[in-house]
């Protein structure tokens, strides 16, 4: 139901199913918090993001009376707070709480593990967005690192990370180290979805863009007419 756009009865499933968890198994913490996230992402869905935000909190606390503080089956719940803080305009708060998915992550499964790169590219979209732009930067090129060392140079995080560093260069004016790292997208899209897959429509649009920043508008024109078929 959810992914069918039918949020409200969606919606309504969740809450049964976590008020019948909370009655029949009142002692498994780990499920009932799984339930309370459920609700919480069908909110964000909803554009309610401070009662996301409040079932993503009851079931991060129920999970640190499972897991403790410090421990990787809290990952997916801190991202979930951290993000929606960060596209709340609680920019800072949200930061914090992706620092400290990062630190449990690397604590817990080692620097170079999949689930660490998960936490810095969550982490470095977050400072992108508030500006830090060499931070960002860094984040993201270790988060580059470390995917294509787990899952090859052609893979799927390797090619959001690159259009994900190559947008933000390209919106702080680094046009050249940009056109590297988007182009370098598309190619990584095409070898994965074929050239007439609609899944490079992104990276057409993002190279687009900056081919209207470098003032090659004919190109630019060819690449967004592209990413619209």
């Amino acid at each position: 139901l959810k992914e069918m756009g039918e949020l409200t009865d969606a919606l309504d499933m969740a809450q049964r199913a976590l008020k019948l968890r909370q009655r029949l198994y009142p002692e498994r913490l780990d499920k009932l918090a799984i339930s309370n996230h459920n609700v919480g992402s069908i909110y964000e869905e909803m554009g309610e993001s401070e009662s996301a935000l409040n079932y993503y909190a009851k079931g991060l606390r129920l999970l640190e009376k499972v897991f403790g503080p410090v421990h990787e089956e809290l990952l997916d719940t801190l991202v979930s707070i951290g993000t929606l803080r960060v596209e709340s305009n609680h920019a800072a708060q949200g930061i914090k709480v992706l620092r400290r998915a990062l630190r449990i992550a690397e604590h817990q499964l080692g620097p170079d593990h999949s689930k660490t790169g998960m936490m810095l590219y969550h982490l470095g979209g977050a400072l992108g967005d508030v500006g830090e732009v060499d931070e960002a930067e860094q984040i993201l090129r270790r988060e580059i690192q470390i995917a294509q060392a787990n899952e090859g140079a052609v893979s799927e995080s390797v090619r959001l990370s690159m259009r994900r560093l190559g947008v933000l260069l390209r919106n702080h004016g680094r046009l050249e180290t940009a056109n590297a790292l988007l182009t370098g997208a598309l190619d990584l899209s095409v070898k994965l979805y074929g050239n007439e897959s609609t899944e490079i429509a992104s990276e057409l649009s993002a190279l687009g863009q900056l081919r209207i920043e470098q003032n090659r508008l004919p190109d630019a024109r060819q690449l967004l007419e592209r990413s619209l078929k």
